[in-house]
């Protein structure tokens, strides 16, 4: 987790050149679709799940799929969403990595494409920051929307 992504630029250009993924939005989603930060979250809050509730589902006849789908999820799912919601804020304000992996300006991220913008016009002020601006509404509309269920999962993760 205290590696930074642009250690890691060279590694995953290779695996994606390796996988054919480049100049594909593939490229942009996939590297961080698990990060160590979600993985250890959601394994976390895997594990703090009762054994003997999935002990009693097994004997009542639950197979994997309704241990997964009925019982873990439900338990844990303000735990992925705070940790969708923590992955997407990290990544979506990477700049180089989406350059590196996606040329095509059509494929390009906001970030990029605001960079991108703030080199062709360094004066026009009012132009960067509306576009500052609405890079930055997803992300606030994304943390408003999931708000209750981010605090839950980290005021259940102080608790213990």
């Amino acid at each position: 987790m205290a590696v930074p992504a642009e250690l890691l630029l060279v590694p995953l250009y290779g695996i994606l050149k390796n996988l054919a993924l480049l100049e594909t939005v593939w490229a942009l989603v996939l590297p961080f679709a698990a990060s160590p930060f979600v993985l250890y979250l959601v394994y976390q809050a895997m594990r703090g799940v009762p054994e003997e509730l999935l002990e009693a589902a097994r004997l009542d006849g639950a197979g994997h799929r309704v241990l997964l789908f009925r019982i873990l999820f439900p338990l844990v799912r303000p735990t992925l969403v705070a940790a969708g919601v923590l992955a997407f804020a990290a990544h979506w304000n990477l700049v180089l990595y989406p350059r590196v992996v996606v040329s095509d300006p059509g494929l390009w991220t906001v970030q990029t494409w605001l960079t991108d913008l703030q080199r062709k016009y360094p004066t026009d002020w009012g132009l960067l920051s509306a576009a500052a601006l609405l890079s930055v509404l997803p992300i606030a509309l994304l943390y408003l929307l999931f708000e209750r269920r981010v605090v839950a999962t980290f005021e259940e993760g102080l608790k213990g």
